[in-house]
Order: C-alpha cells, then sequence, then structure tokens
C-alpha cells in the first residue's frame, strides 16, 4: 500500500513538471497593432425630462434629468399620438437647419377611453400636475441643440426648454 502511494506522488509530482515545462513559450509573442476603425457620426439620445405646471403662471416648465448618447441608427418608428390634441414636440437642430422633429403625446394631459357600467363608451381628459417622460431620438454629426415645445388645442406653439448636446 505503500509502495501504491509512493508511485501515485511521484506521478503526480512528474505530470506538474511536465506540465510547467512542456506548455511554456520560449518565444515572446509578437504585439500586433489593430487599426481603431472610425467611429460613425450618427448616435442615438436618450433625453429623460420632467415636466411640471408652475401654480404661480400657470407655464409648464420641463427639466433636464438625464441625457445618454450612444452610438447607433433608430428605425424609422414614425410618430404615435393619440389624437387629443396636447403634444410635446422636440426638434433636432444643428449647423444645417432643424435635421428631425419628434412628436409625442404631452404628458400632464391624459386621455382616457372606457365604457361605463351600462356599456356606453365614454371619454375622459385629465391633467396632471407633474410627470416624467423619455424622448428617444437620432442625432448626427451636426446635431447641437434640441428645442421642446409643446402643442395645446387653439394655441399657438409655445417653446419649453432648450438643451445643448
Amino acid at each position: 500500500m505503500i509502495i501504491y502511494f509512493k508511485i501515485l506522488i511521484s506521478c503526480f509530482i512528474s505530470l506538474i513538471l511536465i506540465t510547467e515545462v512542456g506548455c511554456h513559450s520560449k518565444k515572446k509573442a509578437k504585439e500586433v497593432e489593430i487599426p481603431i476603425q472610425q467611429t460613425t457620426s450618427d448616435r442615438i439620445c436618450f433625453v429623460v425630462l420632467k415636466i411640471s405646471k408652475d401654480s404661480f403662471s400657470g407655464n409648464n416648465n420641463i427639466t433636464l434629468i438625464n441625457k445618454i448618447e450612444s452610438e447607433g441608427t433608430m428605425k424609422n418608428t414614425g410618430s404615435f399620438t393619440n389624437g387629443a390634441g396636447y403634444y410635446l414636440t422636440a426638434e433636432v437642430s444643428g449647423t444645417e437647419g432643424i435635421s428631425a422633429t419628434y412628436t409625442i403625446d404631452h404628458p400632464l394631459y391624459k386621455h382616457f377611453e372606457y365604457t361605463d357600467e351600462n356599456n356606453n363608451f365614454k371619454v375622459k381628459d385629465t391633467i396632471a400636475g407633474s410627470a416624467e417622460f423619455f424622448i428617444r431620438m437620432q442625432l448626427n454629426s451636426n446635431s447641437k441643440l434640441i428645442k421642446i415645445s409643446e402643442l395645446i388645442k387653439d394655441q399657438p406653439k409655445k417653446e419649453l426648454t432648450e438643451i445643448k448636446l
């Protein structure tokens, strides 16, 4: 039994020595320089904002919460609004003028459609005091500024804020 144990130990030590000596390369690896590809100028911008109604003036104010930019391009998704007449628009502009306009439903104006207990179709509009929302936009190398405006029924377009990129 002791002889078997000694043979096992010597085999184990031999195996360790063989792997240590045999697995190391004596040549240094060549350093290969990989060329850095030029990055695209197309970026996607995610802007998280908070809109609130000022109780004294009655105007809506927008504050920037977070802005994240990432390389990439967006699919053309178009504008999806509920048709209630309360919208926010974000215009991306730069050295060549307005490059894109994005329209979303106004976050403070909520439009609900439901059926009552008699199965009659009802519509209800409510106004919130404040709300957080985000806008996803495509930017290019010329994009310098985002202007956010509100469009409210029967009122002229009103600019709320500008965000420099």
